[in-house]
């Protein structure tokens, strides 16, 4: 998909074009450059089952930065409607940028493709999530999801939200995400939510993101307790505190939860606590450091 597009019409339209004509498991390749759109490019199932999206591999920085870069695709959408929704098994998204405005909603937004699926299988790769009115990037209900290299920072919600698709649907909750090598930074609600059971976080980063690091919860009380969660060499500190009434602030935060487990990590200097825990049944911590809580 080539040329930069003046108009967000036929951005949208050209890309939808090109996704939908594509042969099975075909890859659609991004030129480097602003790729404008007005309103969400949404992924179905009907156009992008296995195929790839992929930006320009060399213009795209590996290394954290501060704006985006590479590939871009920039939403100028308003009324919270988010930049590009996942809603197809199997989709490999990789060397992206993607940023948006104040008002518009969710960098990327990836959901279990039709309610009583059991599938995801998504694969993100090399992404930077910017600058988005919501979180930066929210997974919804989908199992079995790879994210390597994501970066998401200074977006308006969570910097990434594992969330589940239904408080009362138990198949729909979403289970083994796994996240690689990352930074959460800046972003307003938080670093990483986590509410799908057996997670797992390797070599990731939670920096001066607002209130709290990494928060892994129970919040939609589908599982009695999340289970199974695992950190391992995970990096978080100077959290920071909101502008208007903050409330505890902690590098982790556990809640109605069973069986964590935080293999070589560090809690960092913030201004609150190394780890705020409640409803917690077992948690288990092997050679995590801890450092200059308030």
């Amino acid at each position: 998909f080539g040329s930069r597009s003046d108009s967000t019409t036929a951005s949208l339209t050209g890309f939808n074009s090109s996704v939908a004509n594509s042969p099975a498991q075909a890859v659609i390749d991004l030129v480097d450059g602003v790729h404008l759109i007005s309103d969400s490019l949404s992924l179905s199932e009907s156009i992008a089952n296995g195929k790839s999206i992929r930006g320009n591999p060399t213009a795209r920085t590996t290394t954290v930065t501060e704006s985006p870069d590479g590939s871009v695709i920039k939403t100028t959408a308003t009324g919270g409607k988010n930049a590009v929704v996942l809603n197809s098994n199997g989709v490999e998204i990789s060397n992206l940028s993607i940023t948006g405005t104040t008002t518009s909603g969710i960098g990327r937004m990836v959901y279990r493709p039709g309610y009583a699926s059991t599938m995801g299988g998504y694969t993100i790769r090399n992404v930077f999530l910017a600058r988005n009115g919501s979180d930066g990037m929210r997974i919804h209900g989908a199992d079995g999801t790879l994210y390597e290299g994501v970066n998401s920072q200074w977006n308006r919600g969570w910097g990434i939200n594992f969330d589940v698709l239904s408080t009362t649907a138990q198949t729909a909750q979403g289970i083994l995400p796994l996240l690689l090598t990352g930074r959460t930074r800046g972003n307003t609600l938080g670093g990483v939510r986590i509410e799908q059971p057996n997670a797992t976080l390797i070599n990731y980063e939670a920096i001066a993101d607002t209130n709290v690091g990494i928060f892994i919860t129970d919040n939609a009380n589908i599982n009695l307790r999340n289970s199974g969660t695992v950190l391992i060499n995970c990096d978080v500190e100077s959290i920071k505190p909101a502008l208007s009434s903050p409330p505890l602030i902690a590098n982790y935060k556990l809640h109605d939860t069973r069986g964590t487990v935080f293999i070589a990590g560090y809690a960092g200097t913030n201004a609150g606590r190394g780890l705020w825990a409640d409803s917690v049944y077992s948690a288990t911590f092997i050679n995590t450091r801890w450092a200059n809580q308030d």
